[in-house]
Order: structure tokens, then sequence, then C-alpha cells
């Protein structure tokens, strides 16, 4: 990125203004991705019937059907 993040020292290391300023974004960034995946979840709920799936025989073997 060209920037620095972390300071380190013998003590250990520092977040910079740079670091904690994406650290923040970063951690919105993950909780939005979070709720969206709750919210898509959410919205599949409500489904039911019967799913058809073409496959190899194989495959199905292995993947798909309940042994």
């Amino acid at each position: 990125m060209g920037v620095k993040l972390l300071t380190r020292s013998t003590r250990g290391l520092t977040p910079t203004e740079a670091g904690l300023g994406y650290f923040e974004r970063a951690k919105r960034a993950i909780e939005e991705a979070d709720e969206a995946e709750l919210a898509a979840r959410g919205a599949g709920t409500g489904l039911k019937g019967r799913l058809r799936v073409c496959a190899a025989v194989t495959f199905a073997r292995i993947h798909l059907i309940r042994t």
C-alpha cells in the first residue's frame, strides 16, 4: 500500500494513525459483508419445494445422494 500501518519497537507493535484508520474501515466493511450475508440467508428461509439437479453419476454418488 505504500504506507506504514504499524510501528515496531522492542515493546511490541503500535498502529500508526493510517493503520488505525485502515483497521476501522476494514472492520466496517467486514461487518457490512456479514450483515449482507445474514440478509441473504434470511431471504431464502421462505423457499420450499423440490430441487432437481443434473450431475454426473460419480459426482452424485459422492456428493449428493445420502447414504
